[in-house]
């Protein structure tokens, strides 16, 4: 059997992040659920007034309770500001500086955006596991 050490694992997930593959984080507001074969053309990105993109800003990678390389970043909030268009998001994912997905993730319920005030705020997480 083979296996990464763990070292190995938190160097990986730091030079990934160094390499900027997880870069920036968008909603997406199709009803979608995220694939293995995905490329961005599959998400449709939020249009709510006031969204925006935002860049990660990861901290760096370490063993978790659950003995997998983790890497988390900055909390991030979207909030609908009070212009008229609203959206429904099921859920984010990840390009990296060149535009490639990277990941996705559907949340476990829709989030309606209809309203001034409203936000989703959301903390990335990766982990890498030997199997």
């Amino acid at each position: 059997m083979n296996v990464f050490c763990e070292l190995g694992w938190q160097s990986i997930w730091n030079d990934f992040v160094a390499a900027q593959r997880l870069k920036t984080i968008k909603l997406f507001q199709n009803n979608y659920v995220p694939l293995l074969t995905d490329v961005v053309a599959a998400y449709t990105e939020a249009t709510f007034s006031g969204y925006a993109s935002q860049t990660l800003a990861w901290g760096s990678a370490f063993i978790n309770g659950s003995i997998q390389a983790e890497i988390d970043a900055t909390p991030l909030t979207f909030t609908r500001s009070a212009g008229a268009t609203s959206n429904t998001i099921y859920g984010i994912y990840v390009i990296d500086n060149a535009g490639v997905l990277t990941y996705a993730e559907r949340f476990p319920a829709p989030v309606s955006m209809s309203s001034a005030g409203d936000a989703i705020t959301y903390t990335p997480k990766a982990t890498l596991i030997n199997q």
